[in-house]
């Protein structure tokens, strides 16, 4: 938000195409490391960006995504 010159903080945007890049990776290396069988239980505030992120990594590790509005 600081380069592009919007508001910071709480402001609720999606991910850039970069993100979900970088998701895919952060899901894609966690994927790798955990063992599989084993059940993950992903939490996750609902500001979009979050939501995004744990979504991808959901789907990669077969798991579902708990939504938590106060983990803002």
């Amino acid at each position: 938000h600081h380069v592009a010159g919007l508001v910071g903080g709480w402001h609720d945007s999606a991910l850039t195409p970069r993100g979900l890049q970088q998701a895919g990776r952060i899901a894609a290396r966690l994927r790798e490391t955990i063992p599989t069988g084993s059940q993950p239980e992903l939490y996750t505030s609902d500001l979009q960006r979050c939501l995004q992120t744990a979504q991808v990594i959901a789907e990669s590790l077969q798991s579902l995504v708990h939504v938590m509005p106060d983990l803002r």
